[in-house]
């Protein structure tokens, strides 16, 4: 008897060896998003996703991030550490402006009155 699907590799066996293929480009490229791993690997994300789905369910890959800002690393290596940006200082108010503000008088603001609508009867 001859096997019909002999030379079709099932979903199990796709599986299977982009997990490996997966796994390995993670390792090397720490802190990479799906696009680089699909590039890398000439393979359509969405057959990836599977993949990925099992290798973060076993520990052996962390997620970090949202939808499309995912980035994925080796569990062994660590999280990613983020750049410390330095925050942006406020600059310091002059004397002179200060001044200026405390002499301005007051605006004296109009109340609203209630316009009445003038009907014919």
């Amino acid at each position: 008897m001859e096997d019909r699907d002999a030379g079709v590799i099932s979903k199990c066996d796709w599986v299977r060896v982009s997990v490996r293929g997966t796994l390995a480009f993670i390792q090397a490229n720490a802190n990479c998003g799906m696009s680089d791993i699909s590039k890398s690997l000439r393979q359509d994300p969405i057959k990836l996703r599977p993949a990925l789905q099992l290798l973060t369910a076993a520990g052996t890959v962390k997620a970090t991030g949202k939808k499309r800002g995912t980035k994925y690393y080796a569990a062994g290596a660590g999280a990613p550490k983020k750049s410390a940006a330095p925050k942006p200082t406020k600059k310091p108010t002059s004397k002179k402006k200060t001044a200026r503000k405390a002499k301005r008088k007051p605006v004296a603001r109009k109340k609203k009155t209630a316009i009445k609508s003038k009907r014919k009867a």
